[in-house]
């Protein structure tokens, strides 16, 4: 089942919510779309569970990634990289249960 939430009255900065998509991300794909820093708008398939991302990527990036509270460093699984996104940039996200 396919669930997809835009951003009509959800508050995604909330830490609730925060700790909710991490559980997510933990444990398979989610589609975000959100608005980059220049103004466009991406759509990205990222993960968080470890056994997607391989370990030669893992090993390589592991400990570079800087932390925010603002932003969420994720696997991007189509460029086979990290990326992230802001949290107050979501526009929507949809995940398959």
């Amino acid at each position: 089942m396919d669930k997809t939430m835009a951003n009509q009255q959800h508050d995604y900065q909330s830490e609730q919510f925060k700790h909710w998509m991490k559980g997510l991300l933990n444990e398979g794909n989610v589609r975000v779309v959100f608005t980059k820093a220049d103004g466009t708008d991406r759509e990205m398939l990222c993960t968080l569970k470890a056994d997607s991302i391989p370990q030669s990527v893992e090993a390589k990036e592991k400990g570079t990634r800087r932390t925010s509270e603002e932003a969420q460093a994720v696997f991007d699984v189509d460029k086979q990289a990290w990326r992230s996104f802001r949290w107050d940039s979501i526009k929507e996200f949809s995940f398959t249960l």
